[in-house]
């Protein structure tokens, strides 16, 4: 009963205050409706007289915006509809409050009785009714006290308030716009005023003169920011100190007012940058005077000498500096307060140096475009311009890191796109024209320069890299990377888009990829040059089969030979000159070192410039990627050209030793040709002296060309195809005799003794060809003993044997064969 009372309670409540609400706006009701209404204006007593000053308060505020806002129609109806919500809303204010109070102690006494469940609910919306009425008020004191601030009753530019209350207008746009106009009258007009009075002032200092600074320079430039206004009214006398003093104190009050103006603006837009308003006027000066020595008739004014206006504009940032970073930056650091943490004044001083730069090559671009000598020129004093800029940035204390393509003049000449493609044409021939010339000459491929390894020395990867690129490089390979490094550093400062393009096009695609198939055409050519002159060695072998010749006379008379034919076929001859070795090494050295060089720019260079932006790191990702692609491609070149060497240099030895090869291969031939008498042998086999001498030539040459990974990979596999090669010889001998035995394994042993400068155990690598000698030496005794195990099927001991022997590779079938071909066992 008691909830159902409250609930009627409320209700009545809330119809009386409707009912009033409606009566005083002119609203006809019945007759008990008007009944109610004069019930609620007997409870609320003083109310009437409360909204009535009220109302008149109400008439006075919309005469006064009325005179401010009319011309503008939006806020003007938008003040108005806000005015009538007021005054309609204000006539109930006195009522609902008097009702939530009689709510409150009437929950109070319900909730002594235990009956206030559910009772709150009517009293919150009680509650949010005189909320929001009481908001509506608080909306139309800030437009009243909005009119007072556009209107500048006061006669003075009240521009913090004016900021102050563009913040909190979020509820009107009509409203803002007319804030932001005002502001904007404001702000021109002081910063006007402001940019005459240091126009006059730096006349009087003598700008853009560089100005002395004193020792106490800090001091007085932080006296002016704690106390800018006193000083200010103090009225120094004109120039020196005076002057300093007044140029410091007009500098803080535009950084002062720009501050102002940023923070009216913070919510409309998020601003990325900071330029300073000062810093431009200190420009406008040398402006003036750049374009009256560089950009008009004048005989400085001349295309083929970009480096005159380059060095100004150095010469000028090198003597400004200590004003900027001593008196500039100090001060409007202090108006920004935490603001734009990374602005610096000399670092917008030289990118205004770099944008007068690129404009005056604006101006000039059609002439430059036609001229392409004088666009490189240019070009290049533009790129070493950047360079200079931005050491003298970075070595100076005081300037935290900035990008460098914020001072770069190349950055800004980007953007001339006719230009820029220009010069990517002209780069490009330029740089595929010195490619040429690196493939034209065999000596650019030959190694330039080879260093012993000290004791002791690193042998970490990065050190081995390091040493390769230093000590294997030919000079070819070594002007490759010379122009792909000197091509990185000119599109360090380009856009994104451009700068991926110019490495595309530029090193990639004139530079990288020409070298990569010259390489690959150099040894195609080589390998065609070598298989026809093996070709034609062994045609000449055949015909000298008969002739009796020994050691050197043999290479001598195939030579000879082989020059009588060359000269007898002159249209073969340009086939069989300059096939040396050396050179496909050069051509493998010179793969190896720009595929390293690569990998070595990419991960030191490339990799470290990659902690700039989104944009710029997926640039050099891409050029990364195209990189790293390129340096795999030389890696296969290396690798082909390391397998190349290894079947010339097998090639060549089997080819030298055939007629040893094919001696004692007939079933019923006793082998050599040797004293039957003989127990040992004390010199090589007449037909082994060419292999030997082939071999030692080879790997003497392959020493001298190839750095220590690829030379440890041919000789490696090299001493295992000869270790082939002389193991199926003696496979296919029939009959092998005692000198015989001592003979081959004297030859052996020479041809063992070629891989000494590699490894300290040579025969470890020709195995088969070791193992095969020790049991063709081995005594009758201890060979019947062991032929006698390999025999028997139901031994258990036959890998012991052979164990026992020295003998680990040959299989037992292997050394049960060469065991057969011993003469003392027939």
């Amino acid at each position: 009963m008691a909830m159902e009372g409250l609930r009627a309670w409320a209700a009545e409540e809330m119809r009386r205050t409707m009912a009033g609400a409606v009566a005083v706006n002119g609203d006809e009701g019945g007759e008990e409706e008007g009944r109610e209404g004069a019930e609620a204006g007997e409870k609320v007593g003083d109310a009437t007289s409360f909204m009535r000053s009220a109302t008149e308060r109400q008439r006075e505020r919309r005469r006064e915006l009325q005179v401010l806002l009319s011309p503008e129609g939006r806020v003007g109806r938008e003040l108005t509809e806000a005015k009538r919500r007021v005054q309609e809303s204000s006539r109930c204010v006195e009522e609902l409050e008097q009702g939530r109070r009689k709510m409150v102690e009437k929950l109070e006494d319900l909730k002594r009785r235990g009956e206030c469940d559910g009772a709150f609910h009517a009293l919150e919306e009680l509650q949010l009714r005189v909320q929001g009425i009481e908001d509506l008020q608080k909306r139309t004191e800030l437009l009243q006290r909005s009119m007072q601030v556009v209107a500048g009753a006061d006669g003075k530019p009240n521009i913090a308030s004016l900021s102050e209350l563009l913040q909190q207008c979020s509820f009107s746009q009509a409203l803002r716009q007319a804030i932001e106009a005002k502001l904007g009258s404001l702000v021109e007009g002081e910063r006007k005023e402001l940019s005459d009075e240091l126009t006059v002032i730096m006349k009087e200092v003598g700008w853009p003169k560089p100005l002395v600074l004193s020792d106490d320079t800090e001091e007085e430039v932080m006296k002016v920011v704690e106390g800018g206004d006193q000083l200010l009214r103090a009225k120094p006398g004109k120039g020196g100190a005076g002057g300093m003093q007044r140029i410091n104190v007009t500098i803080l009050k535009l950084s002062v007012l720009q501050a102002a103006c940023l923070q009216a603006g913070e919510q409309d837009k998020s601003l990325s940058s900071f330029q300073s308003w000062a810093v431009e006027k200190l420009l406008a000066p040398l402006s003036l005077r750049f374009n009256f020595h560089f950009r008009s008739t004048r005989a400085t004014n001349r295309l083929d000498k970009p480096d005159w206006y380059f060095s100004y504009q150095l010469s000028r940032l090198r003597e400004h500096l200590p004003f900027l970073l001593r008196v500039v930056q100090p001060l409007v650091r202090a108006s920004l307060h935490d603001r734009f943490p990374d602005y610096n004044a000399a670092v917008q001083f030289a990118a205004a140096l770099s944008e007068q730069c690129s404009e005056k090559i604006k101006a000039d671009s059609n002439l430059l475009v036609e001229e392409g000598n004088l666009l490189m020129l240019t070009i290049s004093e533009a790129l070493q311009y950047d360079k200079n800029i931005s050491n003298l940035l970075s070595s100076t204390d005081g300037i935290r890191s900035f990008h460098k393509c914020e001072v770069s003049c190349m950055a800004r000449i980007s953007r001339l796109e006719s230009l820029m493609a220009r010069w990517l044409q002209l780069e490009s021939l330029s740089r595929a024209e010195q490619v040429r010339q690196w493939l034209s000459s065999d000596e650019e491929l030959r190694v330039c320069h080879v260093s012993p390894q000290q004791p002791g020395e690193a042998e970490d990867a990065h050190a081995l890299r390091m040493r390769y690129l230093h000590d294997w490089g030919s000079k070819s390979a070594q002007g490759i990377m010379a122009a792909v490094e000197d091509v990185g550093c000119r599109y360090e400062t380009l856009p994104d888009q451009l700068r991926v393009k110019f490495a595309r096009q530029v090193q990639e695609n004139h530079i990288l990829v020409p070298y990569l198939e010259g390489l690959r055409d150099k040894a195609t050519t080589w390998i065609r040059r070598w298989e026809k002159l093996a070709s034609w060695r062994r045609e000449v072998a055949v015909q000298q089969s008969n002739q009796n010749l020994t050691g050197r006379l043999a290479k001598n008379a195939i030579d000879a030979v082989v020059y009588v034919a060359s000269t007898e076929h002159a249209s073969t001859a340009e086939g069989l000159e300059g096939c040396e070795l050396s050179e496909l090494c050069g051509i493998c050295c010179s793969a190896q070192y720009c595929s390293l060089a690569l990998e070595e720019l990419v991960d030191e260079d490339m990799l470290g410039r990659m902690e700039e932006e989104e944009d710029a790191g997926k640039a050099n990702e891409e050029i990364y990627e195209m990189f790293s692609q390129t340096s795999r491609e030389f890696l296969a070149v290396s690798h082909d050209c390391v397998e190349q060497i290894v079947a010339v240099m097998a090639k060549d030895f089997e080819d030298a030793a055939a007629r040893y090869l094919q001696q004692g291969r007939s079933a019923g031939s006793r082998g050599f040709s040797l004293d039957p008498t003989a127990t040992e042998a004390t010199e090589m086999s007449p037909d082994m002296c060419e292999p030997i001498e082939v071999l030692r030539s080879h790997l003497h040459a392959m020493q001298l060309s190839l750095p220590p990974q690829a030379r440890v990979r041919v000789w490696s596999c090299v001493a295992e195809r000869v270790d082939q090669v002389l193991f199926e010889r003696i496979s296919s001998l029939a009959v092998v005799s005692p000198p015989a035995a001592a003979q081959i394994s004297l030859d052996v042993k020479l041809v063992t003794g070629l891989f000494a400068p590699f490894t300290s155990k040579p025969s470890n690598f020709l195995k088969r060809i070791k193992e095969s000698c020790l049991l063709l030496a081995m005594p009758v005794k201890d060979m019947r003993r062991l032929v006698d195990t390999l025999d028997d099927p139901a031994t258990r001991y036959r890998e012991d044997a052979l164990a026992s022997c020295g003998i680990h590779l040959l299989s037992f079938q292997q050394a049960r064969a060469i065991c057969g071909k011993r003469a003392d066992l027939l």
